[in-house]
């Protein structure tokens, strides 16, 4: 559905219209049987056959427009009608439906469960006798075919179903004349301020950002952590909406800790009466987690008319405030017995911003959320990717799979147990052959790639034609069921950058390199993408990544002006050490202090980085055993960004030393170090491992040469970490930082040049009294 508020007009098809639903429905699988598509075309296939054999004079596949004006709003419906019979005095419009309702049934019946279907035969109905130039009578037919047995089952009920027709024509032109009425409300809105005092750097970025808009659909904005950019970029795409050039806002963040950032920004910004509204999008894991929540499957609320008002609810109730949003859905979802995350789904179109993870757009698995609500147009859309270095990664693990022999093995038994269909089976089976031959290998012969392209392509096959038993197989196996199906995404897009290999005996791995061209053809889909991280740089190798260097349109640069950082970083490399894999071991009791040292020339605790959890376990145990008098606390592996910030808070208060993991989300998603920490030691690069993923990575980039190719897959990839973790001692005016590059390798050109100008540094340790001399220095 496309909606065009200013014309007050709309293009709908009559699924659509016939769908249409104000409030929350039934909860529903995660996905639809894809069988169900093909078994509704087989049959479609078979009555017009037999229709044709029959003598019935038909037209089949008949496609229908017509302009339906209603209450000062233009409807564009399009449909495509089934069956069109011409009679001897009239015209029969048949529609066919196919169903696993015992037929037959009581016609009340069937209206009650599939309402939809009637509405859809009386908008034909409506539609053709309002356009018939030739006075021709038209009457209706459904006909029901049970999928399993074929039985048959015809309905005519015309006047019921124009009469459906007819609310559902009014309750969606009720949720328009709503929605009309509060942009209405908000385009009268005084403009929105992020901050009501701009602290230095801050005054020209509103402009300097118009500035980019009006250049490139495409912006590529840097500014360190701590400048503001969540409330910049919220200014200037909440005033955008207010002034009517976009309907909505994407706001897409890559970890869940960015999102109660963004939501508590908007709880700053946001006037009570702002008219605006914003919703943080959770997954159902979460949002229905709890054994608490209970969802009725017989709720004759959730069946007709307006689910919100027979629930005796509103949309924006949950909207009311955009702090603790999950919660109010699971509270609202315990005590009514509706699913929280069919409440979340259903309050999504009476939101201007989504703030959501980035899976939501870039995953075909997942991105119907967003193009299944009503109105919503990507065309239409502001979209801001906040920490969009992490992009590429997570578009690649996107279509990245692993396949297991022990889990396809137990996926094959809960389907025999089920008495699942054999075609299903026997795929499952073609997949336990092959993986039974799976030895581990940084890169498998062509055939395997060949045999599991097709082992994927038959398991998709079977799924399109046959039906997995819901009753009989739970949820968790449906799942793992369709996840493997997915694998066939990976061979048909020939475009990504892949590899076949196996880090183990039975497990395959189909690993997604790249995917610039996925990304890029997302990112041109909206008229405004604003990209931001502290680190976009150096361009040329972020402008590969998504899928931009050939683009049309060259994107425009922000860099913001923080001259409140200037010198707010000290900065040595210490050239004693070499923490090379092979070299480290020689160099731990070096190591070990050099962090003595730090900690007791600091006054406040020392955060030191490593590269892996490995590596910093070994360095801690070395550490504890030679300065058993000193508190060292480890960062523990996992847990939610709660748990993170709770880690940060209570080791700042009791420990001299604290060991943080470059790339983990201590070290990119913790915000609470600002001022609270003056010393950090980098205990050498963040390479990324040398595996099969990174060799297939300088395979493919060969032709730029060794020392260019070895730049793009290891060092920019570990040196964006360092500044990642870095930017994030200095976040504010009067901050600083003295840091502590603990690896000769820093030395050298090559990685000194990826690191940040405030990071970039001269000084050199070369003795122990060298160490002394800089740590004392005031």
């Amino acid at each position: 559905m496309q909606v065009d508020y200013s014309a007050k007009s709309v293009t709908i098809s009559v699924g659509e219209l016939a769908d249409f639903r104000t409030g929350p429905g039934q909860r529903l699988q995660r996905r639809p049987g894809r069988w169900r598509t093909q078994v509704g075309i087989e049959w479609h296939q078979e009555q017009e056959k037999e229709s044709r054999q029959s003598g019935e004079k038909g037209r089949y596949e008949v496609p229908l427009k017509v302009n339906w004006p209603y209450k000062g709003w233009l409807f564009n419906i399009q449909g495509r009608i089934d069956q069109w019979i011409e009679q001897k005095h009239d015209v029969l419009i048949r529609e066919i439906k196919t169903t696993s309702h015992e037929l037959p049934a009581e016609t009340d019946e069937l209206v009650n469960v599939y309402k939809s279907y009637f509405s859809q035969l009386g908008t034909y109905l409506a539609l053709l006798r309002q356009k018939s130039e030739e006075n021709l009578n038209f009457t209706g037919e459904l006909l029901f075919i049970n999928i399993y047995d074929g039985i048959r089952q015809h309905i005519s009920d015309d006047q019921h179903c124009i009469d459906l027709f007819n609310t559902q024509l009014e309750i969606l032109w009720s949720f328009l004349e709503n929605q009309k009425k509060r942009q209405k409300t908000f385009k009268s809105q005084t403009p929105i301020i992020a901050y009501q005092s701009l602290r230095e750097g801050q005054e020209t970025i509103q402009e300097s950002l118009s500035k980019a808009t009006d250049t490139s659909p495409i912006v590529l904005f840097q500014a360190p952590t701590g400048f503001g950019k969540t409330g910049v970029a919220l200014e200037y795409s909440l005033n955008q909406v207010i002034q009517g050039n976009y309907q909505r806002i994407l706001y897409l963040t890559s970890k869940g800790s960015g999102q109660t950032q963004v939501m508590e920004q908007l709880n700053q910004m946001l006037p009570k009466d702002a008219g605006l509204s914003s919703l943080q999008i959770r997954n159902k894991d979460e949002l229905c987690g709890s054994p608490r929540c209970i969802c009725n499957p017989e709720d004759l609320r959730l069946r007709v008319g307006d689910r919100w008002k027979n629930c005796g609810l509103s949309p924006y109730s949950f909207l009311e405030s955009p702090t603790n949003q999950p919660n109010r859905f699971r509270e609202t979802g315990e005590r009514e017995s509706i699913c929280p995350y069919e409440l979340m789904r259903a309050t999504m179109p009476y939101a201007e911003l989504w703030v959501a993870d980035v899976n939501y757009l870039f995953s075909p698995q997942n991105r119907s959320l967003f193009f299944q609500q009503p109105g919503f147009d990507l065309s239409k859309s502001l979209l801001i990717l906040d920490e969009a270095h992490n992009l590429p990664s997570r578009v690649a693990d996107v279509f990245s799979y692993q396949v297991s022999h022990d889990v396809v093995e137990q996926l094959h038994a809960e389907l025999q147990f089920a008495n699942g269909h054999p075609a299903i089976r026997k795929a499952l089976e073609q997949w336990l052959d092959l993986l039974e031959k799976i030895e581990p290998s940084e890169g498998l012969e062509d055939y395997v790639n060949y045999d599991a392209r097709d082992c994927a392509e038959t398991l998709a096959a079977a799924l399109q034609h046959h039906p997995l038993n819901s009753k009989l197989l739970p949820e968790e196996t449906l799942m793992a069921i369709w996840e493997l199906s997915d694998t066939n995404l990976f061979f048909r897009l020939e475009y990504l950058e892949r590899l076949v290999w196996s880090s183990k005996a039975g497990l395959l791995d189909l690993s997604c390199l790249d995917a610039p061209t996925e990304i890029g053809s997302i990112l041109q889909q909206s008229p405004q993408v604003i990209a931001m991280s502290a680190t976009l740089e150096p361009q040329p190798y972020f402008l590969k990544q998504f899928g931009l260097l050939e683009s049309k349109s060259k994107p425009a640069w922000v860099e913001a002006s923080t001259p409140w950082r200037n010198k707010a970083y000290d900065s040595a490399v210490d050239v004693r050490v070499d923490t090379r894999y092979m070299s480290r071991d020689r160099h731990a009791l070096t190591t070990v202090e050099t962090l003595a040292h730090c900690v007791q020339s600091s006054s406040k605790p020392v955060v030191s980085f490593f590269p892996s959890y490995k590596y910093a376990k070994t360095i801690q145990k070395t550490f504890e055993n030679k300065f058993p008098h000193l508190t060292l606390r480890l960062q523990d592996r996992g847990g939610s960004p709660e748990q993170h910030a709770q880690f940060i808070e209570d080791t700042l208060g009791e420990a001299d030393l604290i060991f943080l993991i470059l790339g983990s989300a201590f070290a990119e998603g913790i915000d609470h170090l600002g001022g609270k920490i003056d010393l950090a030691v980098i205990v050498g690069p963040a390479l990324p491992e040398v595996n099969a993923l990174q060799k297939k990575r300088m395979r493919a980039r060969k032709d730029l040469g060794q020392d260019a190719a070895f730049k793009e897959v290891y060092q920019i990839p570990g040196m964006q970490k360092i500044n990642q973790a870095l930017g994030r001692l200095v976040r504010g005016p009067g901050q600083t930082a003295r840091i502590l590059f603990h690896c000769s390798r820093f030395a050298q050109k090559s990685y000194q040049s990826l690191l940040l100008a405030d990071f970039q540094t001269e000084a050199r340790i070369a003795v122990t009294s060298d160490l002394h001399s800089w740590l004392n220095q005031s």
